[in-house]
Order: structure tokens, then sequence, then C-alpha cells
């Protein structure tokens, strides 16, 4: 439950993509919920979002930058 009192959802994973416009839409499975309830998000809504850095590292398009 967030401050707001409005409930947080988790991203469990990103299950598709797809071009929209100049941007990308992502299929999202969230946490707790089956694939009924999958929805597409607006790649803007996944700026800063770990499912779509595991997303983008599985497509090989996100290298892991090397540890100093």
């Amino acid at each position: 439950m967030m401050e707001d009192g409005t409930e947080e959802v988790l991203i469990d994973k990103i299950i598709d993509e797809k071009v929209q416009g100049r941007g990308m839409r992502y299929r999202i499975r969230w946490v707790g919920y089956g694939p009924e309830h999958d929805e597409w998000l607006s790649g803007l809504k996944l700026k800063d979002n770990a499912a779509l850095d595991v997303w983008e590292r599985m497509k090989g398009r996100l290298v892991e930058e090397p540890a100093t």
C-alpha cells in the first residue's frame, strides 16, 4: 500500500514487446496475477524499471558495465 492509499502492484516480468508510433509498448505480467491480467504499458512508464533491464538484457540490447 502506498502512502496515498493506492495499492502498489509489482511487475513480475515482461513477456512481449511491440513498436507503437516512435516508441515501444511492453506486455507486463503482474506479481500474483495470471495471464488474463497481462497489460500493455508504454516504455515511458517503465523507465528505470528492473523488469525492463532484465528484458533488454535477455534480448541482447543491454550490456552489463564491468565492475570497477
